[in-house]
């Protein structure tokens, strides 16, 4: 799923809100994790770094909903 996270688009959009609503409403600490874990490997590996993926991380950060730092 990760790989569809590009450039701007409503394809990529749908994907990002998918992410965020799995680490939302799953209250499994293991699927947090691995879509955190996901996330930060397409930023060590690839450069530049995909759009739809910077989008997503900011937003896990930034959202008082996600809660990404507790």
């Amino acid at each position: 799923m990760v790989l569809h996270l590009r450039y701007p688009n409503a394809h990529t959009h749908w994907f990002s809100s998918l992410f965020l609503y799995l680490y939302v409403d799953v209250s499994d600490d293991s699927l947090r994790e691995i879509i955190t874990r996901v996330l930060m490997e397409r930023f060590v590996v690839h450069r530049p770094h995909p759009w739809g993926a910077l989008v997503t991380f900011i937003e896990l950060l930034r959202n008082p909903q996600v809660r990404f730092l507790e």
